[in-house]
């Protein structure tokens, strides 16, 4: 009898301490979203398995047009007020640097010297920031933020500058890589130092090696785009580019590592509901997310599955008040 009793002591310890660790969610990144209503931050989303907390556990405060994170956690954007690019150290609420962009833009001269639009972020794991700008003729008289949709205003110098880790002030590039169209929506990087710029006037996305030092062109990939609006990568190096089709966003084309000019996707994950008009997107780990200005009426950051094909339904749904939020970032 005793020895049974101790048989059984030790079946329930063990149980007792194995099943709750095996059961508990764990944090292993977050979810980084800028909103689009007072008070202006970028609210941190702690990812439980994937999946975002209801609340935040941190905000960074400002308002950005564009954001990204990089690989240590700090956070960057594109400051709406007096274009500037802020960067915020992991947890901490105040910039930790500022960078006044543009102080001259390589290969834009006169007349190209009115508004500039920077269109999308992206960060190295050296710490390199990328940036995609748009810098417009000089008669053009209208407020950077509606260069998207205005008619008047053409002939644009484009292209993407780095600034290196520790770039502050009237920093000048390190590196600059001009480019032709009209709008460049979407940066993102690989673990490789492979740079993806999405050239949405062409309908392609075009990639360079090197972009911190001495960048060249590596290729690109179009097949299967139509106005690319955003991008983003994942651990195993597959490219994500959120695709326009005419504007609606209502799909994303996934394209296997290494993929070149003639590279069709291996799969297109589509948005289930026809309505969505999905802003920007991001990857973590296995999971996708998609900032949804129109999910069934309402805002919100929708999850799937990365490996999804075809119609797909969210697996979660992170609520946002109105108007939410268009730009969005993941990170550790």
């Amino acid at each position: 009898m005793m020895r049974s009793a101790r048989i059984a002591v030790v079946i329930v310890a063990v149980a007792s301490v194995v099943f709750p660790v095996a059961a508990a969610a764990r944090v292993t990144g977050h979810l980084f979203v800028a909103t689009l209503k007072r008070p202006y931050a970028i609210l941190r989303f702690p990812l439980n398995d994937g999946i975002p907390s209801s609340t935040p556990d941190f905000k960074y405060p400002g308002r950005f047009n564009t954001i990204t994170v990089g690989p240590d956690g700090s956070v960057y954007g594109d400051s709406w007020t007096n274009q500037q690019l802020v960067v915020f150290a992991p947890g901490i609420a105040r910039p930790v640097r500022r960078i006044n962009f543009p102080v001259n833009i390589p290969g834009c001269s006169s007349p190209y010297s009115g508004p500039t639009q920077v269109e999308a972020l992206a960060v190295n794991r050296l710490g390199d920031l990328f940036v995609a700008y748009t810098t417009y003729f000089s008669g053009a008289r209208v407020a950077p933020r509606m260069l998207r949709v205005r008619r008047s205003v053409m002939y644009p110098c484009l292209g993407v500058v780095a600034y290196g880790p520790d770039a502050q002030g009237f920093a000048q590039p390190k590196a600059a890589m001009p480019m032709g169209g009209q709008y460049l929506n979407g940066l993102t990087m690989d673990l490789d130092g492979l740079l993806y710029v999405a050239n949405s006037a062409y309908d392609l996305v075009q990639e360079y090696a090197d972009p911190g030092s001495h960048p060249r062109g590596f290729g690109f990939l179009t097949v299967g785009m139509t106005y690319p609006q955003a991008l983003a990568t994942d651990p195993a190096e597959n490219l994500y580019e959120l695709d326009g089709q005419f504007l609606t966003k209502n799909g994303v084309n996934v394209y296997a590592p290494g993929a070149g000019h003639g590279s069709a996707p291996t799969s297109t994950l589509l948005f289930e509901s026809a309505y969505s008009w999905v802003e920007d997107v991001a990857v973590w780990k296995t999971f996708l997310y998609a900032s949804d200005i129109n999910y069934h009426g309402s805002w919100s950051v929708d999850v799937y599955n990365a490996s999804a094909n075809g119609t797909t339904a969210p697996i979660f749904s992170l609520p946002l008040t109105r108007p939410g939020a268009w730009f969005i970032a993941t990170g550790p």
